[in-house]
């Protein structure tokens, strides 16, 4: 018996999904789908799909084509990306849809929220080399403790350990260890360089 959660599309499939993506939100795409073919989709799994079949969520009309009112929403309006993140208009430029909002022109007129509370609760912008993070994995708490900004090489560092972090405390713990761990490395690389001489 097949999966309900197999990622193999059939034809048919991949035909539904063209026509309904356009102009909905990948929940609704979901409760469709699920209805006609008997087979839950995930989010990722829908906005994968709807990438490799040259439509976009939200949006009638044509792949790559951009409605008018589109180039007229208002700053502060807020839309979720392809990734599932949260982004904000910071400004009035022609830079079309939130999706791919980090990408190319449009980061100049949208931004992830989360950062953009962290630049407020710290009076600065994100440091270079940080990556901000939601530090119980709820990508919809935007309360200001939930929202770290951590080094890209302890994150790097945290995921390969497989260290579990579940709000601002554990996560401070992890980054510690990660930092621990990182100076170790950099010790036995430099007594080992230090014993070549």
């Amino acid at each position: 018996m097949t999966s309900k959660y197999r990622r193999f599309f059939a034809e048919e499939e991949n035909a539904f999904l063209r026509d309904v993506i356009p102009g909905r939100t990948w929940r609704e795409v979901s409760a469709m789908f699920d209805e006609r073919f008997g087979r839950v989709l995930k989010q990722q799994c829908l906005y994968d799909r709807a990438r490799k079949l040259g439509v976009r969520f939200g949006q009638k009309g044509a792949p790559g084509n951009i409605p008018t009112t589109s180039l007229r929403v208002p700053v502060g309006t807020e839309k979720v990306d392809d990734s599932g993140y949260v982004v904000v208009k910071v400004s009035a430029g022609k830079a079309g849809n939130p999706v791919n909002a980090n990408k190319g022109r449009n980061r100049r007129c949208w931004r992830l929220k989360h950062h953009l509370v962290w630049e407020k609760a710290h009076g600065k912008p994100v440091p270079e080399g940080h990556m901000v993070v939601f530090a119980n994995h709820d990508n919809r708490d935007f309360t200001p403790e939930n929202i770290v900004a951590v080094p890209r090489s302890a994150m790097g560092v945290i995921h390969r350990m497989r260290m579990e972090y579940y709000d601002a405390e554990s996560l401070a713990l992890c980054v510690a260890i990660a930092q621990v761990r990182m100076n170790l490395k950099a010790k036995k690389k430099q007594l080992r360089e230090g014993a070549k001489r």
